[in-house]
């Protein structure tokens, strides 16, 4: 089933685009979700695995991937790699000219994870123990130091329960508090840079 930010990252995906590239952590089947409905005529797959970024899984055989894809989607990946910025950098070659980089990210500022750790336990994110934690800062960081330039970047507005919206109330209340308190993760464009 797909979540909140995944309908946000498909929508995104710009208009008449034909050729995405969805990459994945583990199952290359979140393809699926982009096929179809009018998002691209062709979705392909590449899963990165967390520690050996190098050996993603290959593309299907062609002269060269430069400049081919329209979009390059990373849902809600990069918080399981241990060096995001190489798949990053790697994929930046791939992307056509007007080509962009959608990305989901978790929110590690968000009042969830920030509650938790305040009652002395961390449980990780919606989608399992995270190897890197982003907030809007180190998300901006990221895309800037692998040559992009972020177009765009939103938040996933969180489903508080009302505890975690009193503790909202509490911490905007504190000097230098993150605007991005209930955010549960945030939505990324970016070209590449140059």
């Amino acid at each position: 089933m797909e979540d909140a930010s995944g309908a946000a990252l498909r929508a995104r995906v710009p208009a008449g685009s034909r050729r995405i590239l969805v990459a994945a952590t583990s199952s290359p089947s979140t393809v699926e979700l982009f096929r179809g409905g009018g998002i691209a005529e062709e979705a392909f797959a590449v899963t990165f695995v967390s520690g050996a970024e190098e050996r993603a899984t290959p593309l299907p055989t062609r002269d060269s991937w430069d400049g081919f894809f329209d979009a390059i989607l990373f849902p809600r990946v990069f918080e399981h790699l241990e060096d995001p910025s190489e798949a990053l950098v790697r994929v930046r070659p791939w992307l056509a000219p007007e080509g962009r980089v959608i990305a989901s990210i978790e929110n590690a500022g968000s009042a969830a994870v920030v509650g938790g750790l305040l009652a002395g336990r961390f449980e990780g994110g919606l989608t399992g123990i995270p190897r890197r934690l982003f907030t809007r800062k180190t998300v901006e960081d990221l895309f800037e130091a692998c040559d992009y330039e972020i177009a765009s970047i939103d938040a996933v507005p969180a489903e508080l329960s009302a505890d975690e919206g009193a503790l909202v109330e509490k911490l905007r209340s504190l000097p230098g508090a993150s605007p991005d308190l209930e955010a549960s993760a945030f939505l990324i464009v970016a070209r590449a840079g140059g």
